[in-house]
């Protein structure tokens, strides 16, 4: 079975991105990058990722994709504003 998940955020300059996967088998690939721009952060993993920060350097709007190929696990994905 295949998942695919695409959410749209809106992130500021100097916020933070923070990811958490436990895998147990599958393939899964994750991408984060800014709408109509080259992606960030780019990743695929056959076992787990562990965890793992994005810094987010231009404000916009950003989509964080994930796909998986017979994977099973779990992954959370939180973001942390830097506002000062």
């Amino acid at each position: 079975m295949k998942l695919r998940k695409i959410k749209e955020y809106e992130f500021k300059s100097g916020d933070i991105i923070s990811a958490n996967h436990e895998g147990e088998s599958g393939e899964l690939y994750i991408s984060i990058g800014q709408l109509g721009e080259d992606m960030v952060f780019y990743e695929n993993a056959y076992d787990e990722f562990g965890e793992f920060e994005v810094g987010i350097q231009e404000t916009g709007s950003y989509q964080i994709k994930c796909f998986g190929k017979r994977a099973s696990g779990r992954i959370e994905i939180n973001y942390i504003s830097l506002k000062l």
